[in-house]
């Protein structure tokens, strides 16, 4: 129901939200959780994660039990049953955002 924009920005604002101690990186999951499990496939919602990512790597010594809740939910979704060949595999039947993702999660 929400769009692609609408997606980016929820997932922008509960990364935010939980580096201000507003809400717990919890919600951030949950809301990423929800995403995935939407077929979440478009490049740019990937590349905000990323980012969130990158930063939140920086900082995760000063936010007890954070890099459990994130380890957790890499472990969850490595368990849903897709391989590393089904995420990096460019097919023809890719669309643009989905060969685009694909070639940043590879040569990154």
């Amino acid at each position: 129901m929400f769009t692609n924009e609408d997606k980016v920005n929820l997932l922008q604002d509960t990364f935010l939200l939980a580096y201000k101690g507003s809400i717990d990186y919890s919600e951030t999951l949950a809301i990423l959780r929800s995403l995935v499990n939407s077929k979440m496939d478009q490049y740019v919602l990937w590349r905000t994660f990323e980012w969130h990512w990158e930063n939140l790597g920086e900082i995760v010594d000063y936010l007890p039990n954070t890099i459990d809740k994130f380890r957790q939910f890499a472990i969850d979704q490595i368990l849903l049953g897709t391989n590393l060949d089904e995420i990096l595999t460019i097919t023809s039947t890719d669309n643009h955002n989905t060969k685009y993702k694909k070639k940043r999660m590879f040569f990154s």
